[in-house]
Protein backbone atom coordinates (compact mmCIF):
# COMPACT_ATOMS: atom_id res chain seq x y z
CA UNK A 1 0.00 0.00 0.00
CA UNK A 2 3.02 2.46 0.70
CA UNK A 3 5.93 3.18 -0.94
CA UNK A 4 8.59 1.42 1.28
CA UNK A 5 8.50 1.30 4.90
CA UNK A 6 7.18 3.70 7.14
CA UNK A 7 9.78 6.08 7.95
CA UNK A 8 8.53 8.24 10.52
CA UNK A 9 6.62 7.51 13.29
CA UNK A 10 4.71 9.51 15.76
CA UNK A 11 3.78 7.77 18.82
CA UNK A 12 0.58 9.01 20.26
CA UNK A 13 0.72 12.38 19.31
CA UNK A 14 4.24 12.67 20.07
CA UNK A 15 6.84 14.30 18.05
CA UNK A 16 9.41 11.41 16.89
CA UNK A 17 12.74 13.64 17.75
CA UNK A 18 13.51 16.78 16.58
CA UNK A 19 14.85 15.50 13.15
CA UNK A 20 14.34 17.72 10.05
CA UNK A 21 12.28 16.58 7.14
CA UNK A 22 14.25 15.40 3.78
CA UNK A 23 13.60 16.32 0.68
CA UNK A 24 10.09 16.71 -0.19
CA UNK A 25 11.28 14.24 -3.07
CA UNK A 26 12.17 11.09 -0.43
CA UNK A 27 9.85 12.19 2.38
CA UNK A 28 9.05 9.32 4.55
CA UNK A 29 5.40 8.20 5.02
CA UNK A 30 3.76 9.38 8.22
CA UNK A 31 2.09 7.55 10.72
CA UNK A 32 0.23 9.13 14.09
CA UNK A 33 -1.83 6.95 16.45
CA UNK A 34 -5.23 8.00 17.53
CA UNK A 35 -6.99 7.23 20.23
CA UNK A 36 -9.56 8.20 22.52
CA UNK A 37 -7.13 11.03 23.56
CA UNK A 38 -6.26 12.10 20.61
CA UNK A 39 -9.72 12.94 19.63
CA UNK A 40 -10.83 14.16 22.51
CA UNK A 41 -8.58 15.98 24.32
CA UNK A 42 -8.59 19.92 22.77
CA UNK A 43 -5.16 20.00 23.53
CA UNK A 44 -3.94 17.01 21.98
CA UNK A 45 -5.91 17.18 19.55
CA UNK A 46 -4.31 20.53 18.10
CA UNK A 47 -1.26 18.44 18.65
CA UNK A 48 -2.02 16.17 16.18
CA UNK A 49 -3.21 18.68 14.04
CA UNK A 50 0.15 20.45 14.00
CA UNK A 51 1.31 17.21 12.67
CA UNK A 52 -0.86 16.44 10.23
CA UNK A 53 0.34 20.05 9.07
CA UNK A 54 4.03 19.18 9.18
CA UNK A 55 2.98 15.90 7.00
CA UNK A 56 1.63 18.42 4.33
CA UNK A 57 3.84 21.08 4.59
CA UNK A 58 7.09 18.03 4.28
CA UNK A 59 4.83 16.64 1.23
CA UNK A 60 4.78 13.14 2.34
CA UNK A 61 3.09 10.33 0.42
CA UNK A 62 1.24 9.30 2.64
CA UNK A 63 -0.26 10.49 6.10
CA UNK A 64 -1.55 6.40 8.07
CA UNK A 65 -3.98 7.45 11.06
CA UNK A 66 -3.31 4.15 13.28
CA UNK A 67 -6.34 4.30 15.01
CA UNK A 68 -7.52 2.30 18.41
CA UNK A 69 -10.47 4.37 20.12
CA UNK A 70 -13.48 3.22 21.08
CA UNK A 71 -15.07 5.44 23.29
CA UNK A 72 -14.43 9.33 21.99
CA UNK A 73 -17.70 11.79 21.41
CA UNK A 74 -18.81 11.49 17.81
CA UNK A 75 -19.52 15.46 18.10
CA UNK A 76 -15.86 15.90 19.13
CA UNK A 77 -14.83 13.32 15.89
CA UNK A 78 -16.70 15.07 13.70
CA UNK A 79 -14.79 18.25 13.90
CA UNK A 80 -11.74 16.29 13.68
CA UNK A 81 -12.35 14.16 10.57
CA UNK A 82 -13.94 17.25 8.36
CA UNK A 83 -10.28 18.69 9.28
CA UNK A 84 -8.69 15.35 8.08
CA UNK A 85 -11.18 15.56 5.14
CA UNK A 86 -9.41 18.61 4.01
CA UNK A 87 -5.88 17.90 4.09
CA UNK A 88 -3.95 18.16 0.99
CA UNK A 89 -2.69 14.61 1.87
CA UNK A 90 -3.73 10.97 0.79
CA UNK A 91 -4.86 9.77 3.98
CA UNK A 92 -5.26 6.43 5.10
CA UNK A 93 -6.85 5.11 8.29
CA UNK A 94 -5.66 1.48 9.74
CA UNK A 95 -8.37 0.37 12.06
CA UNK A 96 -6.29 -1.47 14.57
CA UNK A 97 -8.40 -3.15 15.87
CA UNK A 98 -11.40 -0.19 16.89
CA UNK A 99 -13.12 2.60 15.16
CA UNK A 100 -15.81 2.30 17.25
CA UNK A 101 -18.38 5.36 18.50
CA UNK A 102 -16.49 9.14 17.24
CA UNK A 103 -13.56 7.13 16.05
CA UNK A 104 -15.43 5.49 13.03
CA UNK A 105 -15.81 9.21 11.71
CA UNK A 106 -12.48 9.69 11.39
CA UNK A 107 -11.85 6.95 9.44
CA UNK A 108 -14.70 8.35 7.10
CA UNK A 109 -12.50 11.35 6.66
CA UNK A 110 -9.63 9.45 5.28
CA UNK A 111 -9.51 8.63 1.51
CA UNK A 112 -8.62 5.24 2.28
CA UNK A 113 -9.39 2.49 5.33
CA UNK A 114 -8.02 -0.54 5.98
CA UNK A 115 -8.21 -3.42 8.57
CA UNK A 116 -6.33 -5.13 11.08
CA UNK A 117 -7.22 -8.68 12.06
CA UNK A 118 -10.44 -8.65 14.41
CA UNK A 119 -11.26 -5.05 13.59
CA UNK A 120 -14.38 -3.50 14.18
CA UNK A 121 -15.79 -0.14 12.80
CA UNK A 122 -19.13 1.67 13.66
CA UNK A 123 -21.54 2.44 16.04
CA UNK A 124 -21.30 6.67 16.32
CA UNK A 125 -24.42 6.90 17.95
CA UNK A 126 -25.13 10.27 19.61
CA UNK A 127 -23.39 10.61 23.14
CA UNK A 128 -26.01 12.51 25.39
CA UNK A 129 -24.65 11.70 28.73
CA UNK A 130 -24.36 14.69 29.80
CA UNK A 131 -27.62 15.71 29.28
CA UNK A 132 -29.03 14.09 32.67
CA UNK A 133 -29.88 17.36 34.43
CA UNK A 134 -32.42 17.98 30.95
CA UNK A 135 -35.59 17.48 31.07
CA UNK A 136 -37.14 14.98 28.72
CA UNK A 137 -38.53 17.81 26.19
CA UNK A 138 -35.20 19.06 25.93
CA UNK A 139 -33.60 15.75 26.08
CA UNK A 140 -35.56 14.77 22.99
CA UNK A 141 -34.75 18.33 21.36
CA UNK A 142 -31.05 17.34 21.67
CA UNK A 143 -31.13 14.41 20.14
CA UNK A 144 -32.93 15.06 17.41
CA UNK A 145 -30.26 18.06 17.02
CA UNK A 146 -27.13 16.31 17.44
CA UNK A 147 -28.37 13.10 15.48
CA UNK A 148 -28.74 15.37 12.68
CA UNK A 149 -25.50 16.77 12.84
CA UNK A 150 -23.42 13.58 13.04
CA UNK A 151 -25.66 11.77 10.20
CA UNK A 152 -25.36 14.92 8.19
CA UNK A 153 -21.45 15.33 8.90
CA UNK A 154 -21.10 11.14 8.16
CA UNK A 155 -23.23 11.45 5.00
CA UNK A 156 -21.14 14.26 3.73
CA UNK A 157 -17.45 12.94 5.10
CA UNK A 158 -18.76 9.32 3.11
CA UNK A 159 -19.30 11.31 0.00
CA UNK A 160 -16.31 13.60 -0.50
CA UNK A 161 -14.04 10.42 0.15
CA UNK A 162 -15.91 8.00 -2.16
CA UNK A 163 -17.55 5.44 0.92
CA UNK A 164 -20.84 4.41 0.49
CA UNK A 165 -22.92 7.27 2.40
CA UNK A 166 -26.07 4.63 3.66
CA UNK A 167 -23.73 2.64 5.48
CA UNK A 168 -21.83 5.91 7.17
CA UNK A 169 -25.05 7.15 8.35
CA UNK A 170 -26.09 3.32 9.52
CA UNK A 171 -22.88 3.82 11.91
CA UNK A 172 -24.97 6.90 13.45
CA UNK A 173 -28.82 5.98 13.28
CA UNK A 174 -30.51 2.69 14.72
CA UNK A 175 -33.53 3.41 12.88
CA UNK A 176 -31.66 2.79 9.59
CA UNK A 177 -31.93 -0.22 7.67
CA UNK A 178 -27.64 -1.17 6.55
CA UNK A 179 -27.79 -3.78 3.54
CA UNK A 180 -25.12 -4.77 0.89
CA UNK A 181 -26.07 -6.36 -2.12
CA UNK A 182 -29.64 -7.92 -0.33
CA UNK A 183 -27.66 -8.86 2.94
CA UNK A 184 -29.02 -7.07 5.74
CA UNK A 185 -25.61 -6.09 8.21
CA UNK A 186 -28.25 -3.84 10.72
CA UNK A 187 -31.86 -4.34 10.86
CA UNK A 188 -34.05 -1.06 12.38
CA UNK A 189 -32.99 -0.85 16.23
CA UNK A 190 -29.59 -1.85 15.60
CA UNK A 191 -26.38 0.74 15.10
CA UNK A 192 -24.18 -0.83 12.00
CA UNK A 193 -20.82 -2.08 13.28
CA UNK A 194 -18.73 -3.93 10.67
CA UNK A 195 -16.16 -6.49 11.50
CA UNK A 196 -12.79 -6.69 9.27
CA UNK A 197 -14.36 -9.50 7.21
CA UNK A 198 -17.92 -7.92 6.72
CA UNK A 199 -15.60 -3.80 5.67
CA UNK A 200 -13.42 -5.73 3.54
CA UNK A 201 -15.67 -7.87 1.84
CA UNK A 202 -16.08 -7.49 -2.06
CA UNK A 203 -19.24 -6.52 -3.28
CA UNK A 204 -21.05 -7.99 -6.72
CA UNK A 205 -19.86 -5.13 -8.35
CA UNK A 206 -16.35 -5.94 -7.30
CA UNK A 207 -15.57 -2.76 -4.72
CA UNK A 208 -15.24 -3.15 -1.17
CA UNK A 209 -17.95 -2.60 1.39
CA UNK A 210 -15.70 -0.23 3.00
CA UNK A 211 -12.50 -1.06 3.98
CA UNK A 212 -9.82 -1.46 0.98
CA UNK A 213 -8.40 -4.56 2.64
CA UNK A 214 -6.84 -6.42 5.67
CA UNK A 215 -3.23 -5.82 7.21
CA UNK A 216 -1.73 -8.02 10.51
CA UNK A 217 0.24 -4.72 10.84
CA UNK A 218 1.32 -1.51 9.90
CA UNK A 219 4.69 -3.57 8.34
CA UNK A 220 1.91 -5.54 6.14
CA UNK A 221 0.70 -2.30 5.28
CA UNK A 222 3.47 -0.58 4.16
CA UNK A 223 4.73 -3.77 2.15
Amino acid sequence: LLDGRLGRVFASGQRSGDACWSTAADAPPVMVNISDREITDARRSREILRLFEDAVEAKAPVLVLNINSSGANPEAALRLAEQVARLDIRTVAYVNPAAVAGAALVALGCDEIWMAPGGRIGAAAPDLSAAGELTETAQKALLTKTLAILKGGARGLAKLKGHDQNLAEGFVDAELVSEVDGTVLASKGQLLLLDAEQAARKRADGAPVLARGTADDLENLAA
